[in-house]
């Protein structure tokens, strides 16, 4: 049983099928046609499912041949593409839609971060000082200065503290997300604004570092 066939077994378990991810899986994994192989013939075949294409809300079947695909349609449409080494599979009613290859793009996010400091690259804490403090200097009426990709290796003991983002910027608000979006680096007019001082509880499922004070 191929790992296709086992994701189908387990898709019992949680009531529909997403084949993204599979199809993607299929097309790369493929071999391609041996030598004396019919070579329309398809490698894999799905019956019994609901394939999204662009003209279409859902055909029923689907065959694909290396990174191929060679037929979708009606059942009848697609058996015309089944060979001896053809492998059947039930959709069981399930979803097929193309594979999305980029799974995790932050689009607004990203998108937004194109106007704010951009600290993906800075790989020194000197790198990270520099590019903020020339960002703030070009941009002395924006309210609150924002960037994005600083990394935990830059800092002593894997973390920045506000009194590094003071000496950068004082008169104003500046948040610093980390590379990986999961901690916020501000400075104190932040916190003030915020409303965080030594007494303010963690928030739920996170932690406000704190030093020594």
């Amino acid at each position: 049983m191929n790992i296709l066939e086992m994701r189908l077994l387990d898709s019992r378990i949680f009531g529909s099928i997403l084949f993204g991810s599979m199809i993607a899986g299929l097309l790369v994994g493929s071999t391609g046609p041996t030598l004396g192989q019919e070579t329309e013939f398809a490698d894999v075949v799905i019956f019994n499912a609901k394939v999204m294409t662009p003209n279409s809300d859902g055909e029923e079947a689907i065959a694909i041949r290396g990174n191929r695909i060679l037929a979708v349609g009606k059942k009848s449409v697609v058996q015309a593409k089944m060979g001896p080494r053809t492998i059947e599979l039930d959709g069981r009613g399930g979803s097929i839609t193309p594979g999305f290859n980029d799974a995790h793009v932050h689009f607004l996010s990203g998108s937004l971060s194109l106007g704010q400091v951009d600290l993906l690259d800075a790989q020194t804490l000197p790198e990270i000082e520099s590019r903020i403090r020339s960002f703030s200097v070009a941009n002395p009426k924006l309210p609150c200065v924002v960037g994005r990709g600083w990394v935990y290796g830059a800092f002593e003991g894997g973390l920045p503290n506000r009194v590094q983002l003071d000496r950068l910027i004082s008169d104003r608000p500046a948040v610093m997300k980390c590379y990986d979006g999961h901690t916020v680096w501000v400075n104190s007019r932040a916190l003030e604004l915020a409303g965080i001082d030594r007494n303010t509880p963690d928030p739920p499922k996170g932690i406000i570092v704190r030093d020594a004070d």
